[in-house]
């Protein structure tokens, strides 16, 4: 693992490392870009690849983020997957009012 950039990585929650509905919490310098590519669980039922990219660029006093998700479906009749830009965003206001209040 890239130590250098990722400090520790605890099990918060769940019965192990390896199942689904596990928590981690992920110590890690974030100094860029971060991919995450899923390999199995619901979104893959849908899609046959599914590469979340996560880029964080200063600004002054601030930061933007920008999420870029690359994705092969399925098959054609597989809709866009719309919801989880939705959760991104969701996702990615929650941590910045988590980052204001510590």
């Amino acid at each position: 693992m890239a130590n250098q950039v990722v400090r520790d990585v605890k099990l918060v929650e769940g019965s192990g490392w390896g199942y689904e509905g596990s928590v981690r919490q992920w110590f890690f310098v974030a100094r860029g870009t971060i991919a995450h590519k899923l390999v199995e669980g619901e979104i893959i039922k849908t899609f046959k690849s599914w590469k979340s990219i996560f880029n964080v660029m200063p600004t002054g006093e601030g930061s933007l983020v920008k999420w870029t998700t690359e994705f092969e479906k399925q098959n054609d009749d597989v809709p866009d997957p719309v919801r989880y830009g939705e959760f991104l965003t969701t996702w990615t206001k929650n941590v910045h009012t988590y980052l204001l209040n510590i």
